[in-house]
């Protein structure tokens, strides 16, 4: 029962640090090639025109799909979200890569748990042998 607070307070520690990278359009507006109204449009379609909280940490967290959005910025509901949220396994998809971050992680998992555990034998091993010449040489440096 005490984990429930505890899981909300992470939760809204983990938002707001990804929140506070930054504006993720900031290198369109920089771009001469975007007008203000392709940015906008842009905010508009990646709902960076809403407030913080509550609107976009409820979409980030229970998504979106069901509720009506705006996509165009003009005021008119166009239809409803196509985001599913963390809570329901989706985790968005990648500006760099235009795929689904679950996806990509599924992609690097196994070289992370292979790196992971080859970390994790070397350090056991290694910790067992400086134990085991501990324990034969006690009170002494070396």
């Amino acid at each position: 029962l005490q984990a429930i607070p505890l899981l909300a307070i992470i939760a809204v520690l983990v938002f707001f640090l990804i929140q506070a990278s930054g504006d993720p359009l900031a290198e369109a507006a920089a771009n001469p090639r975007f007008t203000q109204a392709d940015i906008d449009l842009m905010r508009a379609r990646l709902g960076l025109n809403e407030p913080l909280f509550p609107h976009r940490f409820v979409t980030w967290l229970i998504g979106d799909d069901w509720r009506l959005r705006d996509y165009t910025g003009d005021g008119v509901l166009d239809g409803y979200g196509s985001q599913r949220g963390i809570l329901r396994g989706d985790f968005g998809e990648s500006y760099r890569y235009k795929q689904p971050v679950a996806e990509l992680v599924a992609q690097r998992l196994p070289n992370t748990i292979l790196l992971g555990s080859s970390a994790y034998i070397v350090t056991i091993v290694f910790s067992l042998i400086v134990g085991i010449y501990a324990s034969l040489r006690p009170y002494t440096i070396a």
